[in-house]
């Protein structure tokens, strides 16, 4: 799957920001732009370069948990991803890349294990 020009932008604006300092950059991109595939290149780009690194995104909703599982295994189909949702009926734990509901895991988020970013 082919990224769009500011999907790059974005994903590489992430990374420019960790080379200059800590912190928490914010990515904002309007409705319809891709989000997904920014977030899944993204954390591809970082396994691929770092392959111990380990993510969990949150989102509010199930869909959207299922959404962004679901398209960074279409841009990267061998991606190691799992998803922890009790809407969803999935708890996986393992994975170096988690898609979590926050209300299935903010009463125990040490179900998680380490995670080096939280998206």
């Amino acid at each position: 799957m082919q990224l769009r020009w500011y999907q790059d932008e974005a994903i590489e604006s992430i990374f420019m920001y960790f080379q200059k300092k800590a912190g928490n950059p914010i990515v904002a991109l309007p409705t319809g732009t891709g989000k997904s595939l920014v977030i899944g290149g993204f954390m591809q780009r970082a396994i691929m370069t770092w392959p111990r690194q380990r993510f969990v995104a949150l989102t509010h909703v199930k869909e959207l948990v299922e959404q962004n599982a679901k398209k960074i295994v279409e841009m990267w189909p061998s991606a190691p991803v799992g998803i922890n949702s009790a809407g969803l009926g999935q708890r996986d734990t393992m994975q170096s890349i988690l898609f979590a509901g926050i209300g299935s895991v903010q009463k125990n988020p040490a179900v998680l294990r380490h995670r080096d970013l939280v998206l």
